[in-house]
């Protein structure tokens, strides 16, 4: 790594972009006027000075060619075989009883008779995933299978450049399909050998020997009138060969790294392979981590490190044959001093839109322009609770497909920033009847289950509420960065469509409804917190406590309607209240709004709690409609897209920055008791 982490947050910084002029210092697209930071900026976002960036020492790059010998002593240790790549193929759902939709809405079209049958529903085209293979005189071929016949697709193929890790791939070659018709089956092949001409060779592959492809597809889904698209890297080495060379294909890192839990002295990291490996990390001169059971996915815990450091790491996995080593990154430790600065934001599910508005069940445009706002911003971690994909399939390797796509999305932050990520209600996986009522899919293959495989987040949660329900394993969990004390919780832990339905034999939890195990562990985590001398804590769940427009009908609301849930979210906010949280941060509802609830609207709770509503990152948006009983209480209201920046520093009142997509300040203000905007 060339360049120090903090000058790359420094040299798109925020501020530069969005600072208001004097004339425009009210903060735009908030229906209460905000005052602006200092300066008409929004102070929350102001990064560390140029001088200091400019002082700090670069990063020690890991030695590349000791990293490569540890991977390789590591397969060779675990007696290692490569074998041949496979298409991923797609599971097939059973197909007695079943009745196959084209989406959730064909459920009101059908008609069941008897006991309702099981329903068929999932969003992903393709039933063999996109693979690519190189040959040694340079051809590479790509192929994948459809759902039904589709016309040809477009691949498109450029090196990776690796100067630039924090942007999405850029290509240089485009392959097209030719078929006499439509198909299932289908197949692209082109020479890549002219990608090594100097004038295209960005990463010097052809002088050192090997490098990475980048590649996309483009296909076509004609029933739905619109393209799906998917990405992926192939790592390769080049062979000299008289003049010319013969092209290798390496194993390869297509998935991350990404890192998890940085603290002062440690951190994680995670990634997948495309074939069973053993892997190695490097950080700095240090002596190799190593990974010595083969698998495809690896997760290396990193410590004795100094804090505050800014440290280049590298990656290295083998198949016991070859070796490759994927491009260096470069994270900071947690500082013992200083301010606290963290992003939150939520529901970066499919926009209403084509390409990467809805890819694989992501809203790939706008998720990647916040999280680049976040990282310009000098945060030190992202939360994002819940809403991440589409979800709601009754196909486990849709859910997947969906959530690595996902990460795939966020890889060029979270390779240098950890993300903690929560549950929504869209993470489901459920069995689907053609009456419409649903049930989380049990054991290894429920949401809960499947979500905690991807992730890496804590394990301090609580224990699962009886027999047979999911675990709350990494869903539920608390962190403490510095003094400040952040929660995230699993809002729709279990969920069913109906709840006491006698279909579902008792099982299954209503959506927004935290359960009692849950809640007790809530309260003890909280008092712990407080007692281990927390001077702020921020919780977040994805369903609202008190909705503002479209999830009123639901969330931890339902109208106000059902007692039940009357009760447990005036428990909750009792808890939040009496421990002194600053905010509950929910998503859920696809805009920003502010809140500040306390016994006006919650009988007997012990002081007030900002409600703080963050779902922006690419859902379709919802209008203001608050309900009457606690409409006084909404203070700020944006449908824009946007990122929720929080700052924490000693003597100073926690300040909220919210930043829309194009970088404008919504608003940025000092959260007090009473904050701008209350009603008098």
């Amino acid at each position: 790594m060339r360049v120090p982490m903090r000058t790359l947050l420094l040299a798109a910084s925020l501020c530069a972009g969005c600072k208001p002029t004097p004339d425009s210092a009210t903060p735009s697209g908030i229906e209460t006027p905000i005052p602006a930071g200092d300066e008409g900026t929004a102070s929350g976002v102001v990064p560390p000075p140029a001088d200091e960036a400019e002082l700090e020492a670069e990063p020690v790059a890991p030695d590349v060619a000791g990293l490569r010998a540890a991977a390789l002593a590591a397969a060779g240790a675990a007696a290692l075989q490569p074998k041949p790549r496979k298409a991923g193929r797609r599971k097939a759902m059973p197909t007695k009883g079943v009745q196959r939709i084209a989406d959730w809405r064909a459920l009101r079209g059908l008609k069941p008779k008897g006991e309702p049958g099981m329903v068929d529903w999932a969003s992903m085209y393709f039933t063999v995933l996109p693979w690519v293979t190189l040959s040694p005189e340079g051809t590479m071929t790509m192929r994948w299978e459809t759902r039904t016949r589709s016309p040809g697709g477009s691949g498109y193929v450029g090196l990776r450049v690796e100067e630039d890790p924090f942007s999405p791939p850029r290509y240089r070659n485009q392959e097209l399909e030719t078929r006499p018709r439509d198909g299932r089956v289908h197949e692209i092949s082109g020479n890549i050998a002219g990608l090594f001409k100097p004038k295209y060779d960005v990463n010097g592959a052809r002088a050192r020997g090997y490098g990475e492809l980048s590649w996309q597809l483009e296909q076509f889904q004609p029933e739905a009138g619109t393209t799906v698209l998917a990405e992926g890297r192939a790592a390769f080495r080049l062979e000299p060969k008289g003049e010319s060379f013969e092209l290798v294909q390496l194993p390869t890192v297509i998935l991350g790294p990404f890192v998890h839990q940085v603290s002062a002295s440690r951190f994680i990291v995670s990634f997948e392979t495309d074939v069973a490996t053993t892997a190695a990390i490097a950080v700095a001169d240090r002596t190799p981590s190593v990974s010595k059971t083969p698998g495809r996915r690896h997760e290396i815990t990193v410590d004795g490190l100094e804090a505050g450091t800014a440290y280049a790491y590298q990656v290295a996995v083998s198949d016991g044959v070859e070796t490759s080593v994927a491009p260096a990154r470069t994270v900071r430790t947690r500082s013992s001093t200083g301010p606290v600065r963290i992003a939150i934001l939520s529901d970066s599910r499919s926009g209403v839109g084509p390409g990467r508005e809805a890819y694989s069940g992501v809203n790939a445009t706008v998720l990647t322009g916040l999280l680049a706002i976040a990282q310009r911003s000098g945060v030190e971690a992202i939360f994002f609770p819940g809403d991440l994909i589409d979800g709601y399939s009754t196909h486990v390797d849709d859910y997947v497909h969906e959530m690595r796509t996902w990460l795939r999305v966020a890889e060029p932050v979270a390779g240098s920033l950890p993300i903690y990520t929560g549950m929504g209600n869209h993470e489901a996986i459920v069995n689907m009847r053609a009456d419409g009522v649903s049930l989380s899919k049990p054991g290894k293959d429920s949401a809960e289950a499947r979500f905690a495989s991807l992730m890496v987040n804590p394990s301090n949660g609580p224990a699962p509420e009886v027999d047979g329900a999911p675990s709350y394993d990494e869903t539920v969990y608390s962190v403490d960065l510095g003094d400040v004390h952040l929660v995230m919780l699993n809002t729709n832990y279990w969920r069913t469509s109906h709840p006491g339905h006698p279909r579902n034999e008792g099982k299954g939890n209503r959506e927004g409804f935290v359960m009692d195990g849950q809640m007790k562990w809530l309260e003890d985590d909280l008092s712990a917190a407080r007692a281990a001398g927390a001077k702020q804590i921020v919780v977040m769940g994805h369903e609202p406590s008190f909705p503002v427009g479209g999830h009123i009908k639901d969330a931890m609301w339902w109208r106000g309607e059902i007692e039940a849930v009357n009760t447990m979210r005036e428990r909750f906010w009792s808890i939040l209240a009496e421990h002194e949280v600053l905010a509950y941060v929910s998503g859920d509802e696809h805009n920003y709004s502010r809140a500040l609830i306390g016994p006006e609207t919650v009988s007997g709770a012990k002081g007030s709690v900002y409600s703080v509503i963050s779902g922006g990152s690419g859902a379709p948006y919802y209008a203001k409609v608050p309900p009457k009983e606690y409409a006084g209480q909404v203070q700020a209201f944006s449908a824009q897209q946007h990122v929720t920046l929080w700052t924490f520093e000693e003597g100073k009142p926690p300040h909220l920055d919210v930043i829309g997509l194009s970088g404008d300040v919504i608003e940025s203000l000092e959260l007090t008791q009473a904050g701008p905007g209350a009603t008098p």
